[in-house]
């Protein structure tokens, strides 16, 4: 398969292939990538690995899907750039797949963890890129996980303000409410219910886009049990 312009623009996008020399992209677009697939799927289908018996990465080059992870998580939207199977890349155990299904036309490309492997070593940055984004989202899911644990919408707000509060007792916020609404999985309207019972009960202030700990040692068991 050789990747289209098109492509190679997108593949610019993402964290692994961003930061290439321009050679690099230049070989990407001439040569041959035997193994490589190009998949399209209409709106409403479901997306297909190229096989089942080897670990692919998949960039999104166009349109929506979604990735069906419920009951245990929230569902994870797929764009332009968005990048698939990237934890189990390099696993020799095959673990059963989440469902991806379209939102809209898409195609996809995916790569065999072979070519991923000669890019790493013809690029070690590209490795490097790799494995912090592999730290971020052990870190991601980790969180979700806790999440997913904690039933009470206002125990996820406790914890989540114990683990982010720092040594003054500020909690920085994310740009938005919404934002954190949904890396908290409730809605907009339950976090501010939550925000205004624990202002009410004397634990926090809000101040501008943070939110001020008046009582940390009240938090205190949360980052505890945020750590574990």
């Amino acid at each position: 398969m050789q990747l289209t312009q098109q492509e190679i623009v997108v593949l610019r996008k993402t964290f692994l292939f961003h930061k290439l020399p321009p050679a690099a992209y230049m070989k990407l677009s001439e040569q041959n990538l035997y193994g490589a697939f190009r998949t399209e799927i209409r709106t409403g289908g479901q997306l297909d690995y190229p096989t089942e018996d080897q670990n692919y990465l998949g960039v999104v080059i166009a349109g929506e899907l979604m990735e069906l992870r419920q009951p245990t998580f929230a569902d994870r939207l797929l764009r332009e750039g968005s990048v698939i199977g990237v934890m189990d890349l390099f696993s020799r155990e095959r673990g059963p797949r989440n469902e991806i299904a379209s939102k809209t036309r898409c195609r996809v490309v995916f790569f065999t963890a072979q070519q991923i492997r000669e890019l790493f070593d013809a690029y070690p940055g590209m490795m490097m890129r790799y494995i912090n984004f592999l730290t971020a989202r052990t870190q991601e899911l980790r969180w979700e996980y806790l999440m997913a644990a904690t039933p009470s919408a206002l125990e996820r707000v406790q914890k989540y303000c114990a683990a982010q509060m720092d040594e003054s007792g500020m909690v920085n916020l994310p740009g938005s409410m919404s934002e954190l609404a949904g890396r908290l999985h409730m809605s907009r309207s339950t976090l501010y219910r939550c925000l205004e019972r624990m202002e009410q009960d004397g634990v926090l202030h809000r101040q501008g886009k943070g939110l001020h700990i008046l009582s940390p040692q009240s938090l205190k068991k949360r980052r505890a049990e945020s750590c574990e």
